[in-house]
């Protein structure tokens, strides 16, 4: 998992459903370095060329739910 709002944040998980604990863990990690980054909102995302290619290509678009500590 890549967060387009973060450079070099990534997430990875042998399962689907045990990638939200790693994102989370990959963000509380990113964060602890670095300052708090508005999200881009997900239409915004989306009407990216890059996120568009990304998609087609087979790429699943999630949001994961942050509380800054």
């Amino acid at each position: 998992m890549t967060f387009p709002d973060l450079p070099g944040c990534i997430a990875a998980s042998d399962e689907f459903s045990g990638i939200y604990r790693t994102a989370d863990e990959a963000l509380r990690l990113w964060f602890e370095d670095m300052q708090y980054v508005e999200p881009t909102s997900l239409d915004e995302l989306r009407a990216r060329e890059e996120v568009q290619a990304e998609l087609a290509a087979g790429a699943v678009l999630i949001q994961i739910p942050f509380t800054a500590p």
